[in-house]
């Protein structure tokens, strides 16, 4: 039996269990109302089961993966999200994870045909709606990330990591004030989210206030100090701002597994710096003897 779970919320369900239950009273009147509602109870347990059972993996399975995320695992994270997606294909959580993961791992084709994959499922999934946007920034398609992002704020307005999102697509873009006025909106709504000290960070340091920036790149840093993405902004600033011991310490503590920090192309499409700290970025690498890509 097929059930659609939405059905439970819905009114045309309140009736029929408003009905069934006066058919059942006035045929069974010796029914008292407590056994009546234990009846529907383990009715409605029968048949929702499976449905109830799915969201309670789906739910098990995103913990799993996100674990996986959160330790840089990404390989584990795609192969652990596909064996979901093969238990389920309609899990959303899944899919979205999955191209998380491979975004991380640079395989964008594929994080993009799981987005498809789960806006098909379900238009409205805000966070599917971020991850197309960023996988567009990457490939520089830059007025399409803009429709995600504008689709995904109109369904949740005052989503800081949304508008953190789109701050990050002006700034590429060149709309200076409107990212500011994203980065200044998130940070007011979400105070606590380093990502968004980060983007105004760049802003900053694109605009030519390096200090500014630099107090920005501190807080994020204070906020998620095991952040590379982050640690890598601090450094290229402590270096412009005259610290050149300390960012050289900084940038040598980078990992390079999943990423090039001294590529000047991966910190624009990637990690979104304004061409004028990829510059100092170039002068930093140049004074620690590295080669112009680490792998």
């Amino acid at each position: 039996m097929k059930t659609d779970s939405s059905f439970l919320t819905s009114w045309r369900f309140i009736v029929l269990l408003i009905v069934a239950g006066i058919i059942i009273r006035v045929a069974v009147p010796a029914i008292n109302g407590v056994t009546l509602i234990f009846l529907f109870f383990v009715v409605l347990l029968l048949v929702f089961r499976k449905t109830l059972i799915r969201a309670y993996t789906e739910r098990i399975g995103s913990r799993r993966t996100n674990t996986f995320l959160f330790s840089e695992e990404y390989e584990k994270a795609v192969e652990f999200a596909t064996e979901q997606i093969a238990k389920n294909p309609k899990d959303v959580v899944a899919h979205l994870t999955r191209s998380t993961a491979y975004i991380h791992l640079g395989n964008l084709e594929a994080a993009r045909a799981d987005c498809e994959s789960a806006i098909a499922l379900d238009p409205k999934s805000v966070y599917t709606l971020n991850n197309r946007a960023v996988i567009w920034l990457q490939q520089d398609n830059l007025s399409a990330a803009l429709a995600d992002m504008q689709q995904a704020i109109s369904l949740q307005p005052d989503n800081p990591v949304l508008l953190y999102g789109r701050g990050m697509v002006h700034l590429r873009m060149g709309n200076d004030e409107a990212a500011q006025k994203d980065f200044d909106q998130a940070i007011e709504l979400e105070p606590d989210q380093a990502a968004t000290y980060v983007g105004r960070g760049h802003l900053e340091f694109k605009q030519g206030d390096v200090g500014a920036a630099l107090d920005d790149y501190l807080k994020a840093w204070n906020l998620s100090p095991e952040t590379h993405q982050f640690c890598a902004a601090l450094a290229v600033a402590e270096f412009t701002a005259g610290e050149v011991e300390a960012a050289h310490k900084r940038w040598q503590a980078l990992p390079t597994r999943y990423s090039r920090y001294a590529d000047p192309d991966w910190q624009r499409r990637v990690l979104n710096w304004p061409d004028v700290m990829t510059i100092e970025a170039s002068k930093l690498v140049a004074g620690l003897s590295l080669p112009a890509e680490s792998s």
